[in-house]
C-alpha cells in the first residue's frame, strides 16, 4: 500500500475536473458530519416483508434497496425504496425492477436507475432511470444481429449521466443465460465492452464504476465453464487495462470488484495457486497487494466498496470456519473486522450480528447492509469527515485526488 509523491500527486485533467466537481458536495456535508454523534440505524422492510435489502448508496448516504424475506431477495420485489438516514425515513419509488435486476443510485442521490416493465404497450419497457421530479428516461438496449437485446442498468455515475449496463446476448428464445456489458452516455452514445486478449466476452458481469463513468470494473469469461478473468474497462480509451500480477504474469482467474469514485484506485483480487483470495489495488497503472493482515486468518478476501477516494473500503472474508464476516479498511488505520470497527465508536452494534452485503458512501462516513440474524438493514453513521472532506478543507486537494459505487 506505500506509494510515491509521484504516484500520489499525479493525476489527469479529467479526473481533477471529476474531483473538483464533488467539492460542494463535500462541503455540504463537513457541517453535519462535524456536529453528528456516531448512529446506527434500522432500515425497516415493508409490513408484508421480513427484510430489507440494501442495494446501492451515494455519495452522502442514500441507501436504497428492497423489502423481502430471506429466500426472496429484492431481486424479486417490483419497487425501489429509498432511505435517508438524515430523515430517518423510507420512501417507495414508483421505478420497477424484476428477474435478477437491482436498484442503483446516482452518486449525487438524485437518480434512481433499474429495469421499468412498462405498461404493456410496444417499446414501453426497459433498463430506465428516475429523476428526482418524478421524470423517467428508457434508455437504449443494443441490437444485436437483428435482435433486441433488453438491457438492465448496473451501475450510475455521480450525476447519472453515464450508467454501465448488461444484456443476455444469447439469441432470443435461448434458455441459457448469458450477460454482456455496455455503456450509455447521456447523449445516448452505447459502446460495447471490449473482447478480453486472454479470452471471450459472452459472460460479463459488472461490478464497479468510477463517478465520472470512466472506468468500469468486473469480470468475464468466454463460457460458464471458463474461470472468470478481471476487467478494467476505460471508457474513454475503449480499452482494457491490462492485468499482470506482481511477478509479471496475466491474471487469468479473479474479479474487479469495485473503483474509487475519482478513478484512481481500482481493487480487486485474483486466485493464488488456484486456492488463496489475493486483494489487489491498481493505482497510477501498477497493481499492487492490498495488505490486509490485521484481520483473522482467512482464506479469502475480497475487496467489495469504495469510498471516493479510496481511503476507505469494505470487503468480505471467509473463517476458516466457514464464516462469513465482513472488513473495513481506512487508510490511517488499516483493516478491521466490521462488527469491531462500529463498536469502538461506540455504538451498541450487535457483535455477532451477521453482516451481509456492506457498502460504503462516497463521503466515507455512511455504511448500509443488512443483517441476516436481525430482520432488516441498516446504516451506520460516523461522523469524523472522511480523508477526502479533510483534505478539501485543508485546501490540500490539489495534491491528492482519490475516488465509488
Amino acid at each position: 500500500m506505500t506509494r510515491t509523491r509521484a504516484q500520489t500527486v499525479a493525476r489527469s485533467a479529467a479526473t481533477k475536473a471529476v474531483a473538483w466537481g464533488i467539492v460542494g458536495v463535500a462541503a455540504g456535508v463537513a457541517g453535519p458530519a462535524l456536529a453528528q454523534t456516531p448512529s446506527w440505524q434500522y432500515i425497516p422492510p415493508r409490513s408484508s416483508d421480513t427484510y430489507f435489502f440494501p442495494t446501492d448508496i451515494s455519495h452522502s448516504g442514500i441507501v436504497i434497496g428492497g423489502s423481502g424475506s430471506i429466500g426472496n431477495l429484492p431481486s424479486l420485489v417490483r419497487s425501489i425504496e429509498r432511505f435517508d438516514p438524515s430523515l430517518g425515513a423510507t420512501q417507495t419509488t414508483i421505478l420497477g425492477i424484476s428477474g435478477s435486476d437491482r436498484g442503483h443510485i446516482s452518486g449525487d442521490g438524485l437518480v434512481v436507475g433499474g429495469y421499468w416493465p412498462g405498461d404493456g404497450s410496444p417499446g414501453s419497457a426497459g433498463p430506465s432511470l428516475l429523476y428526482s421530479d418524478g421524470t423517467r428516461r428508457l434508455l437504449p438496449s443494443p441490437t444485436i444481429q437483428g435482435e433486441l437485446k433488453m438491457g438492465s442498468v448496473q451501475r450510475l455515475s455521480y450525476d447519472g449521466s453515464s450508467a454501465a449496463l448488461r444484456y443476455n446476448p444469447l439469441p432470443n428464445g435461448s434458455t441459457a443465460e448469458a450477460n454482456s456489458v455496455y455503456r450509455w452516455t447521456l447523449q445516448d452514445n452505447v459502446a460495447q465492452l471490449p473482447p478480453s486478449p486472454l479470452s471471450g466476452s459472452t459472460y460479463s458481469f459488472v461490478n464497479g464504476m468510477s463517478d465520472d463513468g470512466r472506468y468500469i470494473v468486473g469480470q468475464m469469461a468466454p463460457n460458464t465453464t471458463f474461470p472468470d478473468v478481471p476487467f478494467a474497462w476505460d471508457t474513454q480509451q475503449n480499452t482494457l487495462l491490462p492485468m499482470i500480477d506482481p511477478t509479471g504474469r496475466p491474471i487469468d482467474n479473479g474479479r474487479m470488484t469495485t473503483a474509487s469514485g475519482d478513478g484512481t484506485r481500482l481493487f480487486g483480487w485474483y486466485y493464488v495457486g488456484g486456492t488463496h483470495v489475493n486483494p489487489f489495488m491498481i493505482e497510477d497503472g501498477l497493481l499492487t497487494a492490498l495488505e490486509l493482515g490485521d484481520l483473522p486468518p482467512s482464506v479469502d478476501l475480497v475487496p467489495m466498496d469504495a469510498s471516493f477516494d479510496g481511503t476507505v473500503l469494505t470487503g468480505l472474508y471467509n473463517r476458516p470456519s466457514g464464516a462469513q464476516s465482513y472488513w473495513i479498511w481506512t487508510e490511517s488505520g488499516g483493516a478491521v473486522d466490521a462488527n469491531d470497527y462500529f463498536r469502538s465508536f461506540g455504538l451498541d452494534f450487535p457483535a455477532t450480528a451477521r453482516i451481509r452485503d456492506l457498502m460504503v458512501s462516497g463521503d466515507g462516513r455512511h455504511f448500509a447492509g443488512w443483517m441476516e440474524s436481525g430482520s432488516a438493514g441498516f446504516v451506520v453513521t460516523i461522523p469524523a469527515p472522511s480523508a477526502a472532506i479533510s483534505l478539501i478543507l485543508g485546501g490540500v486537494f490539489a495534491t491528492r485526488r482519490r475516488r465509488r459505487r
